[in-house]
């Protein structure tokens, strides 16, 4: 999971539907969010897999709304501290990711720069 595309598998009919943090807090993780996004076929020999409809719907909280679990797994929050601390945790999320690829591009340049510089040769003279 994670950054990495995963098959559903599913019959005709069947309806996959993706659910967010805000679901997965009010059913106390009985409804898991996943990262969401949408990846169009790269070769359709290997994963294209029939047509696709997809249909966005985002929903957010009133401001003053009491958000918690029957089980109370999650302290309570209002609609406008979950919508804060979400956009927060994804922003955060981002600059992480941006600056894990920045590290990795340093490293890969340093890399292919270090094999191209000449360092000293030593040259040992024969009799």
């Amino acid at each position: 999971m994670g950054d990495t595309w995963t098959k559903i598998d599913f019959a005709p009919g069947d309806i996959v539907c993706n659910t967010g943090d805000l679901l997965m807090s009010w059913s106390d993780d009985r409804f898991r969010s996943a990262f969401h996004r949408v990846k169009a076929p790269a070769d359709p020999e290997a994963d294209y897999y029939g047509p696709r409809y997809s249909i966005a719907f985002f929903n957010q909280p009133c401001t003053d709304c009491a958000i918690k679990g029957p089980l109370k797994k999650y302290p309570m929050v209002t609609g406008e501290e979950f919508a804060r601390e979400a956009m927060e945790r994804n922003l955060a999320a981002l600059k992480a990711k941006k600056e894990q690829l920045a590290a990795a591009s340093a490293v890969a340049t340093a890399m292919s720069t270090d094999g191209l510089q000449a360092g000293p040769v030593a040259v040992e003279a024969s009799a």
